[in-house]
């Protein structure tokens, strides 16, 4: 029987942002009240989706994207240690220890498809790559584009040539909330201008002639303030720069919200909360590079798919 190793803690800090600052530091979104803390698991996981293909290829970011602390200490395995195992294929992790965050479609890929493998569940996706580095776990399994930045910024790890899932991100809402047609809309009008694009090519393929989103002089918004549940450690979808939660997510989320006329606030949180606080009112919607799924679909809604993406495995080389 395959025994599960749970390595850290989930811990929920639940903090709101302005959502999409233009390269300037000007703020088209104010801060605004916190609401009640969610500190329940649900059992639901993260990663990506929209109707294109996405292949940014991201050689060359400009700065260090591993989410971490400085001084990376041992983690506690509970006595169990990376096999030591050199990856160069999906065949070679049938007995791996293998890193993955809480919640996460790489989770469930490794329970589903690696039964005979051990997951090693880590709080942040970033968390388990500093555990391949040092050695602590064997392979990591995680969304393409942050293990882009990841193996970018950090030397002697590498990605597999295999592609293990392919996926659509899309933005999760309670069952029968009237905001999934009204978001879906504006997901045509984005497509149709061509600002989702536009804000692909600026964060995932790192085009400088593409901007970030920036609301149009004389936006308002009339129909008060909408709640963006996310995990701000998954660049380039969702992160923190400085105290400013940026990304994709967040500029697309303000650039809906403006179509619709709503302020968007944004909770920080544990990524494996994100469902919950949904499903329970303590968000208005969720949007954290999430995977749209059958299982997920028990419990929340999701809007038409608004990124394409896939599931990577990081090694060492």
């Amino acid at each position: 029987m395959k025994k599960r190793l749970v390595l850290l803690l989930s811990l929920i800090g639940i903090l709101a942002f302005t959502a999409c600052a233009n390269a300037g530091g000007d703020d088209s979104v104010e801060l605004a009240g916190e609401r009640a803390n969610v500190t329940e698991d649900l059992g639901n996981g993260e990663d990506d989706a929209t109707e294109e293909l996405v292949n940014g290829e991201d050689d060359s970011p400009d700065e260090q994207v591993n989410g971490e602390d400085d001084d990376f200490e041992e983690l506690d395995n509970g006595g169990n240690e990376s096999n030591g195992l050199h990856i160069s294929s999906l065949a070679d992790m049938e007995t791996a220890l293998i890193g993955v965050q809480i919640g996460t479609t790489g989770q469930i890929f490794v329970e589903e498809e690696l039964p005979n493998a051990t997951p090693a569940e880590f709080p942040l996706g970033a968390d388990a790559v500093m555990a391949l580095i040092a050695g602590q776990v064997d392979a990591v399994i995680i969304d393409a584009e942050p293990a882009r930045r990841f193996v970018a910024a950090n030397a002697g790890i590498t990605i597999l040539d295999e592609i293990l899932t392919s996926e659509y991100y899309g933005i999760a809402l309670q069952h029968g909330s009237p905001y999934t047609a009204m978001f879906n809309d504006a997901l045509d009008t984005l497509r149709e201008n061509g600002m989702l694009y536009n804000l692909m090519d600026y964060w995932i393929h790192e085009d400088e002639e593409a901007s970030r989103y920036v609301s149009p002089p004389g936006t308002e918004h009339p129909n008060g303030i909408l709640v963006m549940a996310t995990n701000a450690a998954f660049e380039p979808f969702e992160f923190f720069e400085g105290d400013q939660i940026v990304g994709l997510d967040p500029c697309l989320a303000q650039a809906i919200g403006d179509i619709l006329g709503y302020e968007i606030v944004i909770e920080d949180m544990a990524f494996d909360a994100i469902i919950l606080a949904v499903q329970a009112g303590q968000a208005d919607f969720g949007m954290a590079g999430m995977t749209i799924r059958d299982d997920r679909l028990e419990f929340v809604d999701f809007t038409q798919g608004y990124f394409n993406s896939s599931q990577v495995a990081i090694v060492r080389y």
